[in-house]
């Protein structure tokens, strides 16, 4: 076999290079166009936007604190359960406290 590529072979290759070339260079026209219509932001927007990062901030943490003393308190009724109940006759609950 021969590694010669003819002609055709080459026509081939090079046909997707143009092609994407050629998409690349509507994408730029289609970019500048879209240039001509872009409107400026509102002068507060920086303002809003860390207002609502805080205010999302804000409702996580309190739902975590909320959420950590909730399983903090549930975990100690448990352990008091626990420890209140009855072990089997002749054994001490090294836990208990008296």
């Amino acid at each position: 076999m021969s590694d010669h590529r003819n002609g055709d072979d080459q026509s081939r290759d090079e046909a997707p290079r143009n092609d994407h070339h050629e998409e690349d260079q509507r994408e730029d026209d289609a970019l500048a166009e879209l240039r001509d219509f872009e409107v400026a932001p509102d002068d507060d927007l920086r303002g809003r936007v860390n207002r609502e990062i805080n205010r999302r901030d804000l409702v996580a943490n309190g739902l975590e604190f909320s959420l950590t003393v909730f399983l903090n308190t549930c975990w100690d009724h448990l352990r008091a359960v626990m420890d209140a109940w009855p072990t089997p006759a002749g054994q001490d609950n090294p836990n208990r406290k008296e």
